[in-house]
C-alpha cells in the first residue's frame, strides 16, 4: 500500500474522538512492518516500539491525533437550519477562520496569549491581547 492510499484508509475510517478504535486498528497494523511491537492502549492510543539495541539510548517520541473532528446535531430549526454542538476538540474560534484561510483569506485571531499556539496549529496568523484571560475572569465572576 502506497503513502496516499494509506492515508486515504486513514481518514475514510471512522473515528469520531471517544470512539477512535477502529481507526487505530488499522493504525496499528499498518505500523506493524515498521516496529517491534506495536500495542493500542484503553484510550485508543497507538504505541509503537523500536528498540535500537543500544543501551541508554535517547526515546524518540512522534505523536499526532488519530481521532477526527465531529458534530452532534442538537436541533433542525423550522427553517431548516441545523444546530449542533462539537464532538471532541473543535475550538469553535477556529472554524471559520480555518475556513475563510482555506478560501484565500489571510486570517489573524487577536486574543489572549494563551491561545497563540491554538491558533498557529490552525495556521492562522496571531495578535495577543494585553492582560490575562484568568485574572479577567477572575474580575467578571466576583
Amino acid at each position: 500500500m502506497n503513502l496516499a492510499e494509506m492515508i486515504k484508509k486513514l481518514t475514510c475510517a471512522y473515528g469520531v474522538s471517544g470512539d477512535e478504535f477502529r481507526v487505530s486498528r488499522i493504525a496499528a497494523e499498518m505500523m506493524k512492518p515498521y516496529f517491534d511491537r506495536v500495542d493500542i492502549d484503553d484510550f485508543g492510543n497507538v504505541l509503537g516500539r523500536k528498540d535500537c539495541g543500544i543501551p541508554g539510548a535517547k526515546t524518540l517520541l512522534l505523536d499526532a491525533h488519530i481521532d477526527q473532528i465531529g458534530f452532534l446535531v442538537t436541533e433542525v430549526t423550522r427553517e431548516g437550519f441545523l444546530r449542533f454542538t462539537t464532538v471532541g476538540g473543535v475550538d469553535q474560534r477556529m472554524l471559520l477562520g480555518s475556513e475563510l484561510k482555506r478560501r484565500g483569506h489571510e486570517v489573524t485571531l487577536v486574543a489572549f496569549g494563551k491561545f497563540e499556539q491554538l491558533a498557529r496549529d490552525a495556521g492562522l496568523g496571531f495578535s495577543p491581547l494585553a492582560g490575562d484571560v484568568m485574572e479577567l475572569m477572575e474580575r467578571i465572576m466576583k
